[in-house]
C-alpha cells in the first residue's frame, strides 16, 4: 500500500488507519517531492486556476522551496517552459494580468508586452482594465506606441519653444 502525494492522500491514510507516510513505500524507501508542488498540481488538475493563479502558485513554490524551474517541472508533471511562461505573466502591469485571467488575453499573446518600454506597457494596461471585451493586443500596443511617441514629440517640442522663448500650442487630434 503506497501513498504518493498529496493533502487528500495523507487524510486517507489517517482515516484508514494506516502508518505509512506520505511518499513512503513498504520497503522504506522514502521519494517525498516537495509538497507544496504536489499540492499545486492536484490543484491545476482539480480546480479551474487561472494563468495567473498558477503563475502565483509557482512562483511561492519556487521561493519557499528554494526549487529550480526544471524541478518542480519534474515534480508536478508541466514542462519547463509552461512554468517559465506562466512566471514571465507576473513580470506584467496588472491590468494585462487581469486580462489575462478574465480570458480577454492569451498567455501568448499578453507576452508580447513584455518587450514593451514602461509607458507602452503601462498604457496597454490601462486599456485592458477598461476593455469589456476581448481586444486585439497587437492593435492595441501599436496605439499605445505612436500615443508615447507623440507626448515624447510633443514634451521635445515644448522643451525646444521654451528654449527660444516662444509659446507653445500643442496640437490636437495626433
Amino acid at each position: 500500500f503506497l501513498l504518493n502525494h498529496g493533502d487528500r492522500a495523507a487524510e486517507v491514510a489517517g482515516v484508514v488507519g494506516t502508518d505509512l507516510l506520505s511518499g513512503q513505500s513498504c520497503t522504506g524507501h522514502v521519494i517525498v517531492p516537495p509538497r507544496s508542488a504536489l499540492v499545486v498540481h492536484e490543484n491545476i488538475h482539480r480546480e479551474a486556476l487561472t494563468p495567473v493563479e498558477e503563475a502565483h502558485a509557482y512562483r511561492r513554490i519556487l521561493e519557499r522551496q528554494g526549487l529550480s524551474q526544471r524541478a518542480l517541472a519534474k515534480h508536478t508533471g508541466v514542462s519547463q517552459s509552461q512554468i517559465s511562461k506562466k512566471l514571465r505573466l507576473l513580470d506584467l502591469p496588472v491590468g494585462v494580468q487581469e486580462a489575462v485571467s478574465a480570458g480577454m488575453v492569451g498567455v501568448e499573446e499578453a507576452g508580447l508586452v513584455l518587450g514593451e518600454e514602461g509607458a507602452v506597457a503601462e498604457i496597454v494596461g490601462e486599456a485592458l482594465t477598461a476593455a469589456e471585451e476581448r481586444v486585439d493586443l497587437p492593435t492595441l500596443i501599436e496605439d499605445a506606441r505612436h500615443s508615447v511617441r507623440v507626448q515624447e514629440l510633443q514634451e521635445r517640442a515644448r522643451s525646444e519653444a521654451e528654449d527660444r522663448g516662444a509659446p507653445f500650442v500643442p496640437l490636437e487630434g495626433l
